[in-house]
């Protein structure tokens, strides 16, 4: 606003003139930011967004002076980090940090159906940002439903990134970091020494990249032994350089790479072409448990052929469901599909649907007649009260199964649940 003022008159034929004069604005109003929003003010920082826009000003009046575009002066923060401990994580309202790209579908984009979703969303939330040009849409919303809002935005295209983080969590990690005291190892210099080698990571035999989505999901994976988890999946796929970097962060000899999923197994088949210093073998997994069961019966002792097929036979021993709900009227294999309605899936395909939850985990039900173990993870979406009862039904149904539920917190899908 300040610099519309200014562009016409003083600044008329002196752009350069121009972006130094909206760094000045932009400075003084960055060291104010606290006074404006009082959750600023209480952690003792300055707005991160305005930060950011403020050293991107500098790299560009930089440019117009043809100047190094290297900041190297004061930054105008308060502390150099912030004071968590003076934010309650019970006043974060909203949990979830959820962000998506849509590819927009031309035909379902018309201008007053992006209105009505706009609408919708900002009435999900806060901290909503919604950008769009003529082919996508950028959207970021703080949320306590990031399934809802995924796949109200999906109706628009195809989604082709997602990202949905836990706030609470971040928060809570935060306040434990930096209440920790770092210690210092005091040492006599005269019996000080070096050893050369220390620095160099050390190369195990094997190691193991998998992708997932949800705190909890990610979470097993890593309690199982799983060195890298990629964030990724049913329609949020990670790049093919995400899984390279992960595949040479775990430093070993042999990694095994858990796509978890049908479309991210091709990315990850082309990312083990890509390296040819390490052995990479991608295991077939299509699903969240296929990838559990393949960590599960591992074996360190025996060799990578060895291990590559008991894993295999894992993989083929393991039932894999989930639950979601149309987001879209739909016909597939004989299935009248209307939106809204609950969806069940059998090893990734729509198998089931009913005009409920509790009906669909029914049908589900049904077909594990036979399953001894079952695991449940409950999605982002769905309160622990909810998980319990489900819990409920399947020990109802399921009388001599052994049944654990976890709070996956995955995006999507309501339930994924794995029956051995």
């Amino acid at each position: 606003e300040k610099a519309l003022e200014k562009a016409g008159s003083e600044f008329k034929n002196d752009p350069a003139g121009l972006m130094s004069y909206m760094l000045e604005v932009a400075t003084k109003t960055l060291e104010e930011t606290p006074e404006m929003l009082p959750v600023l003010k209480s952690a003792n920082v300055v707005d991160a967004g305005g930060s950011g826009f403020v050293a991107i000003l500098h790299g560009m009046r930089a440019a117009l002076y043809n100047s190094s575009i290297a900041y190297n002066g004061p930054m105008p923060v308060k502390k150099a980090t912030a004071d968590f401990a003076n934010v309650e994580t019970g006043d974060i309202l909203f949990a979830y940090c959820t962000e998506c790209i849509v590819q927009k579908d031309p035909e379902l984009c018309t201008e007053e159906r992006i209105n009505s979703l706009r609408e919708t969303l900002s009435e999900m939330g806060d901290s909503m940002v919604f950008a769009q040009d003529e082919e996508i849409i950028k959207l970021h919303i703080h949320t306590n439903e990031p399934g809802i809002v995924l796949s109200l935005a999906q109706v628009f295209g195809a989604l082709v990134t997602v990202k949905v983080e836990n706030m609470r969590r971040q928060h809570t990690e935060m306040i434990e970091k930096t209440s920790e005291k770092p210690t210092k190892e005091i040492q006599n210099p005269a019996t000080k020494t070096q050893n050369p080698s220390s620095s160099e990571p050390t190369v195990k035999d094997y190691g193991f990249v998998s992708v997932a989505a949800g705190e909890g999901v990610c979470a097993a994976f890593e309690d199982m032994g799983c060195d890298r988890v990629v964030v990724g999946g049913q329609t949020m796929n990670p790049s093919l350089s995400d899984i390279i970097t992960a595949v040479r962060e775990v430093s070993a000899k042999t990694v095994f790479v858990l796509p978890n999923n049908s479309n991210v197994y091709l990315a990850a088949m082309q990312a083990s072409k890509e390296i040819s210093d390490i052995q990479v073998i991608v295991l077939p997994t299509k699903t969240i448990p296929q990838g559990i069961s393949a960590l599960f019966v591992f074996d360190e002792n025996i060799l990578p052929e060895e291990n590559e097929q008991a894993m295999l036979d894992a993989i083929s021993h393991v039932k894999s469901y989930s639950l979601t709900y149309a987001v879209h009227d739909s016909t597939a294999d004989g299935m009248d599909i209307h939106a809204g309605q609950s969806l069940g899936l059998a090893d990734g395909k729509v198998k089931f649907y009913a005009d409920s939850d509790e009906d669909c985990l029914k049908q589900i039900l049904a077909e594990l007649e036979d399953g001894t173990t079952v695991t449940i993870f409950y999605g982002a979406d769905i309160t622990e009260e909810e998980a319990e009862k489900t819990k409920k039904l399947f020990e109802g149904a399921l009388p001599m199964a052994d049944i654990t539920l976890l709070c996956g917190g995955q995006p999507v899908y309501k339930y994924i649940i794995s029956c051995e």
